[in-house]
């Protein structure tokens, strides 16, 4: 078994990867029920908190529930034990289980539920197809010694900084004359007490993205000599196209194929046989796109190239619509797109919390 783990820390490992920020508007992700004190030795990753989960969690001794699905989409005024939702509260909150859901951000995240299909599915030159969420970009610079000069510019490459385009570790710097006079208290690395110092100081300009700045400020402070740092940091306007752009669902090019061929492949791959097809099976793709669970919201969002849309939850319209455009379609239903989220999390987190436990309450049977 796992060295346990604080259920906050769990709280905040799940968030490095799945950013609370990257959710939509309308999503109830996040913390559902708790967080109770105490430590974990084991989490359940699940797609939707069922009876039978929590269950699941009492019988494997997990105090932590992880799910894709929120429990508390829809407001709750009451807790009634008649009703399902209401033994499911009654049971957590009496055995002391935290649970939390991270639903769009899931989706959204690199590496997260969207991202494992592109992958599967071998798409090439992946975006996302609606684009929800821009990285703030920040310019940063910093004044240092010229003896440290690198010192400081590694421990800013080591945090991401200067990241742009397809070029890693960029930065500027310019050399100048830095003054100070230590003042008494002071501890100076350079310099006595009350003497006007001149010092031979480069100032490094670099980029930084905004998730990256609170851990990136404390680790340049930590291996810059001086016992004050003068910095400046600006909100960067100009470089709009290098700011990174999160999004829902994701398209990507595949070696040309007819889409017949792609099918059986798909099959493969999606261990599927529950899936409806729309349009000519010996027409050609070489242009794909991919939602998870529903993909209903992205359809006005599709690229006008677009050759084939894989998703769940479309109707019949909906599909009329597509193939009136000329997509062809691969209905592929909601839960088996999403039962893979606990595999995605123990890819993502395996190393990071305790012993994960997966189980997904199976909707059907194949």
């Amino acid at each position: 078994m796992s060295e346990a783990t604080s259920t906050r820390d769990i709280i905040r490992a799940i968030e490095e990867v799945f950013p609370p920020k990257l959710a939509m508007e309308s999503d109830r992700c996040g913390l559902q029920v708790g967080p109770f004190d105490g430590s974990c030795e084991r989490v359940l990753v699940t797609l939707d908190v069922t009876e039978g989960v929590v269950e699941k969690a009492k019988e494997k001794g997990c105090r932590f529930i992880l799910s894709h699905h929120p429990l508390l989409y829809l407001p709750c005024h009451t807790i009634d034990r008649e009703t399902a939702l209401g033994r499911i509260l009654t049971e957590v909150i009496s055995s002391e289980i935290t649970v939390y859901a991270s639903h769009t951000p899931a989706d959204i995240a690199p590496g997260g539920l969207n991202d494992y299909w592109a992958e599967k599915l071998g798409l090439r030159d992946v975006k996302p197809i609606l684009k929800t969420y821009q990285e703030k970009l920040y310019k940063f610079q910093v004044f240092v010694p010229k003896t440290h000069a690198q010192i400081v510019r590694n421990a800013m490459f080591s945090k991401g900084a200067g990241a742009i385009g397809k070029y890693a570790d960029c930065t500027f710097s310019s050399e100048g004359i830095g003054t100070f006079r230590p003042l008494e208290g002071a501890q100076p690395f350079i310099g006595q007490l009350n003497g006007l110092e001149r010092v031979e100081e480069m100032k490094i300009e670099t980029l930084v993205e905004g998730h990256r700045l609170s851990d990136f400020i404390e680790t340049v402070l930590r291996a810059h000599p001086y016992e004050e740092v003068a910095y400046d940091l600006m909100e960067e306007t100009e470089f709009l196209s290098n700011r990174r752009t999160y999004g829902l669902g994701r398209y990507g090019t595949v070696e040309k194929r007819a889409f017949r061929s792609f099918v059986e492949e798909f099959k493969e791959i999606a261990r599927s046989t529950s899936i409806q097809l729309i349009g000519d099976l010996d027409d050609p793709i070489s242009t794909v796109g991919f939602c998870s669970g529903s993909g209903r919201l992205l359809i006005p969002s599709l690229p006008a190239h677009l050759d084939l849309y894989i998703s769940g939850d479309l109707s019949y319209h909906d599909l009329l619509g597509l193939k009136e455009k000329g997509i062809k379609v691969i209905l592929f239903p909601h839960f088996e797109s999403e039962r893979v989220f606990p595999s995605v999390v123990r890819h993502l987190l395996g190393e990071r919390i305790p012993e994960l436990y997966e189980y997904v309450d199976p909707v059907y049977t194949l």
